[in-house]
């Protein structure tokens, strides 16, 4: 999984250099980006909204213990950023993705089944958030933005137990919360002067694993315990379309 991670890491470095030569070669004439008055965006305040399917690149090592999450499922995000400088500026991104834990074990899945019940959806909701500077290339009423980062990726998974049939009990210590370094592009066609229709792809990518640890306890009163940790969360590629909306700052 990690080998299927590296690949997709050198694709998109790979394509924001590309990006970063056609920049480089741009001059000034794209400024005559006032088409019909459309005024070049120069350090904007942008505010967008996107939602599309997440890919789930990651796999799912140690899924008997973990959860396993589903292959594809629906990713929210909002994104604000904030010109610092002619073409560049820093966002913070905060994402939602919205699926169920498939689990195994008998008390995860009674914990689940009360949390739904009393907040329904609750449990599906999984909270991401990213932090990190962007370019605009603005040729004509389009606007191209890669950009990269460094965020924090978190499943509601904490610790539950059940007891087998044999009279084995069985507790669970998970930590699904991990860092992630998260590259992205987006791609937009503005409609007006503050409003730009987008489409947005972004690859996460785990810097850490995460990590459970599983006790056992037999009716004898034997413990046993096992630290598992699986480097499959915070692993997925979204492709999202949306809307952004831009005001000047200057």
């Amino acid at each position: 999984m990690y080998k299927m991670s590296r690949q997709l890491l050198a694709l998109f470095i790979c394509m924001m250099l590309g990006t970063g030569i056609s920049m480089a070669g741009t001059t000034d004439r794209t400024a005559v980006a006032a088409e019909k008055g459309m005024q070049r965006l120069e350090r904007p305040f942008s505010m967008a909204f996107t939602i599309g399917p997440n890919f789930n690149t990651g796999g799912s090592e140690h899924g008997d213990v973990f959860g396993v999450r589903p292959e594809v499922c629906t990713q929210f995000d909002c994104r604000l950023g904030f010109g610092v400088a002619r073409g560049w500026s820093v966002y913070a991104d905060l994402g939602l993705s919205f699926y169920t834990l498939k689990v195994d074990n008998i008390g995860e899945g009674f914990a689940n089944a009360l949390l739904n019940a009393l907040l329904p959806g609750y449990g599906s909701i999984h909270t991401s958030v990213a932090a990190g500077g962007a370019y605009l290339w603005q040729p004509g009423r389009f606007l191209l933005s890669p950009r990269a980062g460094i965020g924090w990726y978190h499943v509601k998974k904490g610790e539950s137990s059940g007891r087998l049939d044999n009279g084995v009990r069985v507790e669970y210590d998970r930590r699904i919360a991990v860092p992630t370094f998260n590259a992205g592009l987006s791609v937009g066609f503005r409609t007006s002067r503050i409003c730009t229709l987008i489409m947005d792809l972004n690859y996460r990518c785990p810097l850490a694993r995460a990590s459970a640890n599983v006790t056992t306890t037999t009716g004898d009163g034997v413990t046993t315990a096992k630290k598992f940790r699986s480097g499959s969360w915070g692993n997925d590629l979204s492709l999202s379309v949306g809307v952004q909306f831009n005001v000047e700052m200057n």
